[in-house]
Formats: C-alpha cells, structure tokens, sequence
C-alpha cells in the first residue's frame, strides 16, 4: 500500500468514519452481486447428514493489476459488517498450490528446467518409523510412484516427489524470498522459535507441499498467480484503489502494487502447465474449461484439512478455500471433483458473461513472443532416437511447449536397445535363437533403495552386467538384481512377471542348473518385503 500518512488501527478506523474520505474500491458491484448470492445458499456448501458443517472463502482478481472484483468471505447471508473473514484474515497452509509459484515456475525461469525435463518419482528419503520398514517420503496423493516423469505430467497430477526435486534444484533459500519478499506473502516464516521448537518456512514440506508455519490468505496466494496470467507480472491484491482526504488530497494509492518477476515466456509456459490440471489432471471435472481456456491448480492440505483450487480465464482470476474453522478432516467430501473445485467453476461459469464482465469474454489465452512447440521423448525430455521408439509401452513421444533456448537440442540418453526374446519372454541370452529376439528400448537408469517400493515403469528398466556377474534367473526379478548390493532394492513393478526379467529357459536349457548354486542370495526373507504405498 502506498500511503501518505502512517498511524495506528485505532486512528486509522477514526479518520475512516470521520475524516471525510472519499474510498475508491476496485469492486465490480455485478460481480459482487452474483458472488454473495450463491454464497448465501447454504446448500451449495454443505453435505447432508454431518452435524458440523465447513467454511468456503473465494476471492475474484482482475489478473492485470491485483484489484480485488467480488470477495465472500464466508458462507451463508451476510449479516455483520467487519466480521472474521476467511478470505483475507485467516491463514491457512495453501498445500499443492504453492507449487506453480515455489518450484515450477521459479525453475523454469532459472532455466532448471522445461516443459518436458523428466524426473524420477521415486521417494526422495526413507523416514524410520519405529517399526521393521521405513517409510518412503514424500508420498504422492493417490498413492504411488510412476518413475520418470515429465514436468508436465507432474503438474496436472500435482506429484509431491518431483516437486520436492525440483525445489532442490531452485533452491529453498530463493523460493522463499521469491514469495515474501516479492510476492508478499507476509506471514512465511524464515526462522521462528515458538514455545520452545523452531520452525522454518525454508523447508521442503512447506516451500514443495505447501504445509507452512502459519499459512496464507486466500487473497495472498491467488495473488500470486497474477504474475503467471500477467505476462509475468506481479500484481498485490488490493480492495481499494484510492483513499481521498477532505482536501482533496490523495492519502492512499493503490494503483501501482506491481513487479516484473517472470518473464512472459515463463508465464505461458505455465499457462500451458496449468491448463494440463483442467484436461486430464486433478481439476479435470471442471465444466468451465468447454467454453473458456482455464489453467489452475488444485491443493490439500495434511489429513486433509483444506481444500483449494486456484484458476483463471483469459479475463478473471479466482481462488477458493473449503475447510472446517477449526481445522480437521473433510473426509466427508469427495476428493473428485473437490468442493473448492465445484465452488470455482460454478462461480465462474456465472461471472465469465457478458452480463458480468460488461463486454464479451475472451475464449483463448495470448501466448508471449517466442513460444515453440517442439517433440520430445517422455522418459529423458531430450529428442526422440531410434531406442525411444522401440519402447515396449508403446509411444513416447509428446509435443511441448518451450523457447528457441529451451527447446530440446541432444537426443535421448536414457533408452537403450536391448535384445528381447519375444518368444520365452525374456531379456535375451546368448543361447536364444536370433529368429526369437528384437531389439527393445529400455530405461538405463540407477536406482537403489533400502527396502522394496513399487515403482510404475521398475520392470522397464536396464542395467548392464559387468563381465564377472551372472544374471539373476528368476522370473519375478530384473535381470541385474545380481548387481544389486545386499539389502537394497532397484524398485519392483506391481507384477509377478517383470517385462525386463531374464530369459531363464533358453540359459537353463543349455546349462546345468548347478552353475548357478554360487550366485548371492542379496535378500533375505526380511528384505524382500514389498511397502505398499
């Protein structure tokens, strides 16, 4: 806020009913209107049959300079005036959609990363539970590890593993400043001692999940995502834009709360992100999307207190948070579509007319100067060579969106032809027939954990075998388990017959079992148990 004066609340509320102000607010009083009533429908919030019933708080920004349209800041016909409002009072942690803001969009403006970069969704550490098996951390909601994994891909289904990655790689320190200093989300905490405990917001459960301190406003967050439907630009939320004194004097100017912290590739880039969320990720329920372009992101807090999506349009950006008061489980609601996702497209469908808006709605979203689009493979984000077509899984191929510096410029590295015997169905031996075997495109990738996980892509994985190690000749194991040291685990696919398992009949077939009584049993019966996510 740009003021000419400072002074105290209690001055402050004084000069407002007495001094003769005159307040310019950036309300739309339409939008206003149609926001306070569906908001004063009580049904169109809460479930039948629970005795205690949830708060929802939206808020409704005008994306190109933070002005705050239409506000409710809590359910039900309104009744008081200055009362707790859940929109721009109560701190809440903002879960999953912190991410555009923290990780994603910082990275690809750094340079980290791009539309297409593939990371492993595998745990990032194993926590010790007190118990015979760690505990794989983070975990992704619905549980489970897919292995590598596109950007894009990780955005629409809000992956908690390759956020905490990619964190790593942008820096928890410049995240955070990003976000309060530049973006002013005020109350994140840089380094706090509260009864006795420290607490920190330069973390990864709070800069990567989203499980801050202390929280956010509703107000605050959607604010930020001004800067990723602005070109880059970010605008403070603001509800009044000027306050005038008695003399004519302007004491108050909010007019120019703005600074430039992506760049407007960046900006569409995320765009095309965030418009992966809407089409087949966790907002894919929405109805909006069939007459408007929307891009956003949906959020949940741990044992899932709050509810967030956070969307815009080519014309208006919205936030909206569904939770209890007093924070406990909303397990009575359903996850698909979430009621702040409900919230926010049933509002918007109502705001993005004419009426509303005062002109025609814009259907499309502009991208920046020098946006490409580019093929690349999937598992490497690098141009597609001959081992990437060769994948059994079939095509892994996609088209991304990037600039002329970004675009992928080296083949892939991580596919590898491997001979496969189509017939024993099995990683090739000397002794299969050639007439048997093809060439197959596999993920030369190392991973080693200390207990088993179940990894999506684990059975197609390759690891070449140095000269005085045997393969593994079971059917339910990788082939290069044997490369494996004593206790640890590659990852297993949720299958008995792993595709990259070894073609034991044609190596039985002409060799005597017995040569095989030497090779190291690398697991114990303890170690082979399987953590189901």
């Amino acid at each position: 806020v740009s003021s000419k004066y400072t002074s105290n609340k209690q001055t402050a509320s004084k000069l407002l009913y007495t001094g003769g102000l005159s307040i310019i607010t950036a309300q739309n009083p339409v939008m206003q209107k149609e926001l306070e009533k569906y908001f004063s429908v009580t049904s169109n919030f809460y479930k039948n049959g629970l005795t205690e019933h949830p708060e929802c708080s939206m808020v409704v920004i005008d994306p190109k300079n933070g002005n705050i349209l239409a506000l409710a800041g809590a359910t039900g016909e309104k009744t008081e005036n200055r009362t707790l409002n859940y929109a721009t009072s109560t701190l809440r942690s903002p879960g999953s959609t912190i991410k555009p803001l923290s990780v994603y969009a910082p990275g690809i403006n750094q340079g980290l990363i791009t539309y297409g970069t593939a990371i492993d969704d595998t745990p990032v550490s194993f926590l010790n539970t007190g118990r015979s098996l760690l505990r794989p951390w983070p975990q992704n909601y619905p549980v489970g590890y897919r292995g590598l994994t596109t950007i894009r891909d990780a955005v629409a289904r809000s992956v908690n593993t390759v956020a905490v990655k990619v964190l790593d790689k942008v820096g928890k320190e410049n995240a955070f400043y990003l976000l309060h200093d530049r973006m002013k989300m005020n109350d994140l905490v840089a380094s706090e001692t509260i009864n006795g405990s420290k607490f920190t917001d330069i973390s990864n459960g709070a800069l990567a999940l989203g499980q801050l301190t202390r929280g956010v406003t509703v107000a605050e967050i959607t604010a930020g995502y001004t800067a990723l439907c602005n070109g880059g630009v970010f605008s403070q939320a603001h509800t009044v834009l000027k306050i005038i004194d008695a003399n004519g004097n302007i004491i108050v100017d909010n007019t120019e709360l703005s600074d430039t912290v992506f760049t407007p590739q960046t900006a569409t880039i995320m765009t095309k992100l965030l418009q992966g969320v809407t089409a087949n990720g966790t907002a894919s329920a929405m109805k909006l999307k069939k007459t408007v372009e929307c891009a956003g992101k949906t959020g949940t807090t741990s044992n899932d207190c709050d509810r967030w999506y956070i969307g815009y349009t080519p014309d208006l950006l919205a936030g909206v948070w569904f939770g209890y008061p007093e924070p406990k489980s909303l397990d009575g609601y359903p996850l698909s579509p979430s009621p702040a996702l409900s919230t926010w497209d049933n509002v918007m469908q109502i705001l993005s007319t004419e009426k509303c808006l005062g002109r025609t709605p814009k259907t499309k979203f502009t991208d920046a100067d020098g946006i490409i689009t580019a093929t690349y493979c999937r598992d490497s984000g690098k141009l597609m060579q001959a081992a990437c077509y060769a994948d059994p899984r079939g095509r892994r191929a996609e088209i991304g969106y990037f600039t002329a510096d970004t675009a992928p410029s080296s083949y892939c590295d991580c596919h590898v032809l491997v001979d496969y015997d189509i017939v024993n169905h099995g990683i090739a031996c000397p002794n299969c027939p050639p007439e048997n075997c093809i060439k197959v495109g596999l993920l030369n990738i190392k991973r080693e954990f200390p207990q088993n996980v179940i990894i999506f892509d684990a059975q197609y994985t390759y690891r070449a075998l140095p000269n005085n190690i045997p393969p593994c000749l079971l059917s339910n194991e990788p082939f290069y388990l044997t490369t494996i040291k004593k206790g640890f685990s590659p990852g297993h696919s949720a299958t008995s017959a792993p595709f990259n398992h070894y073609c034991y009949n044609c190596e039985l077939s002409k060799k005597d079992e017995n040569d095989y009584e030497d090779i190291p049993d690398i697991f114990d019966s303890g170690d082979r148990e399987v953590y189901e996510d």
